[in-house]
């Protein structure tokens, strides 16, 4: 193998898997790795970094090159929103098939007035794993996330009527107006509704749709 140019800064040493491998620390204290397979495969790591992988998303080596000159800038892109439009959804008076209701939403809603129902409300798609004050922050804040008894039954009657089983969230205000996170899934004849405290430490899988009137 031939000798590293800087080998005074380097420690070059042949590794058990017969691999070679190439190490330097720098000023920034970042660890260079270099191994040569026996098959001549080169893998360069540099802080745990893939420099191939790097390489590859600069375009490979016109683009190496183009950001060399600085003909080629990187600008950091934008988060991918957290809750995605789905479709409205035109409120009905129609009662949903509730089957079951959990013991805490008993005693959360337990007499709360189901409140005004609004004549559109909006479904949006969970994009990815989150907790309520994730979600309730991509809604505009708990005031804007709110809606009633009235709205959470009347979009799972629209589901219901339509074939859209896919797991409902929305926040609600309990009998003391505490908000408080309530889903529904459908389990073959009805809907479980269960309600959960905003400080729940789970996160709601991706794909679910969330409720709210805006």
């Amino acid at each position: 193998m031939p000798t590293p140019a800087c080998a005074g800064a380097l420690l070059y040493r042949r590794g058990e898997n017969t691999s070679y491998k190439l190490e330097e620390k720098n000023r920034m204290s970042d660890k260079i790795r270099v191994e040569v397979d026996e098959d001549g495969t080169v893998r360069v790591e540099i802080g745990g970094i893939n420099a191939r992988a790097v390489f590859n998303r600069l375009g490979g080596v016109g683009g190496a090159r183009r950001f060399l000159r600085g003909e080629l800038t990187l600008v950091e892109a934008e988060g991918e929103p957290l809750l995605g439009f789905v479709r409205t959804v035109r409120t009905t008076p129609d009662e949903p098939t509730i089957v079951y209701t959990s013991s805490q939403f008993k005693d959360w809603f337990h007499e709360v007035p189901e409140g005004a129902r609004a004549e559109e409300l909006t479904l949006r798609k969970l994009e990815r794993k989150s907790h309520n004050s994730a979600i309730i922050t991509a809604l505009g804040g708990e005031e804007m996330a709110a809606v009633t008894w009235a709205d959470f039954k009347s979009a799972l009657a629209e589901k219901e009527d339509e074939g859209d089983h896919m797991f409902l969230l929305g926040y609600m205000e309990d009998k003391n107006g505490v908000l408080r996170a309530v889903d529904a899934f459908w389990d073959g004849v009805g809907w479980y509704v269960r309600a959960f405290s905003l400080g729940d430490p789970d996160r709601w899988l991706a794909g679910l749709r969330v409720l709210s009137r805006n």
